[in-house]
């Protein structure tokens, strides 16, 4: 990749080949060029998932259950002082 305004026509001699839809990764002795393997999109199970990945779904989960029951508090204390307000309790 470039910023100048030098042309890869003029580098290898043809305009290079349009790539769309494709996942690049350097050739090595396990992986020929232009060979293909894998899938496009993988799906992980729970059993499939590092554990750390398992904690970080339940941290997220419990985080998003204390926001709701704080809220929740808040609209019942806040449903209190109008009725003690209401009563003239305070």
């Amino acid at each position: 990749m470039t910023n100048n305004n030098i042309y890869p026509e003029k580098i290898f001699g043809e305009k290079p080949q349009k790539i769309e839809g494709k996942f690049l990764y350097a050739a090595d002795n396990n992986r020929k060029v232009d060979s293909t393997r894998g899938q496009e999109k993988v799906t992980l199970t729970i059993d499939e998932m590092p554990s750390f990945a398992i904690r970080v779904l339940i941290v997220i989960r419990v985080v998003i259950l204390m926001g709701t029951l704080l809220t929740s508090l808040k609209l019942l204390l806040l449903e209190v002082i109008n009725l003690m307000k209401t009563c003239h309790l305070i």
